[in-house]
């Protein structure tokens, strides 16, 4: 939408949060992850299935086959 585009554009860009010092006890995974899903544009973020089959759930996959 133009309208919004041009909205946006009126802000300063700023830069990222450092994620490992929000979450210090995060693992490299969890803060990957995170990161991917907090991006702003959302058709730059990862759908579901993508988050799903990511390795940072292998375990929770491990575990609802048994």
């Amino acid at each position: 939408d133009p309208k919004a585009l041009t909205y946006l554009q009126r802000y300063p860009a700023k830069p990222a949060i450092n994620l490992r010092e929000k979450f210090p006890g995060g693992s490299d995974d969890a803060l990957r992850i995170l990161k991917s899903m907090l991006r702003f544009n959302p058709f730059d973020r990862p759908n579901v299935n993508q988050l799903l089959s990511d390795p940072y759930f292998n375990d929770v996959r491990l575990f609802s086959k048994a």
